[in-house]
């Protein structure tokens, strides 16, 4: 086998590992690009509180696994950050549309008897 860019020979182990992390990075794009067309805010929400805990794991898994640089773990915060903030996002935006939105007639109407109020059509 010819030697490597970072020095050393390749392997059958190398090449399927390097096979590997291209369809694993293939895939998240594939799910990336199908999570786009989403256009429930409940379900991006839940979407998005999946992705945050994935992020999570991996960062925990990085500083256990990679003890002494530690600080590499600061490349799986960046995403964790800025989805944390998506998320704060769509609950606000998603709030907002509630508020526009009202309450239904059956809403008001449980809201009534839970009130103790009679209403007469």
């Amino acid at each position: 086998m010819e030697d490597t860019f970072v020095g050393g020979e390749t392997s059958d182990l190398s090449i399927t590992l390097w096979f590997l992390i291209a369809g694993i990075m293939s895939f998240s794009t594939f799910i990336f690009f199908y999570f786009i067309k989403v256009k429930d805010l409940k379900s991006q929400k839940i979407i998005l509180t999946g992705i945050s805990f994935a992020w999570l794991f991996i960062c925990i898994f990085q500083i256990i696994i990679f003890k002494n640089y530690f600080y590499y773990a600061i490349f799986t915060l960046v995403p964790l950050i800025t989805n944390f903030f998506a998320l704060r996002n769509l609950k606000i935006e998603i709030i907002r549309e509630l508020n526009k939105k009202g309450l239904s007639e059956k809403e008001i109407h449980l809201l009534q008897l839970l009130a103790g109020i009679k209403k007469d059509n």
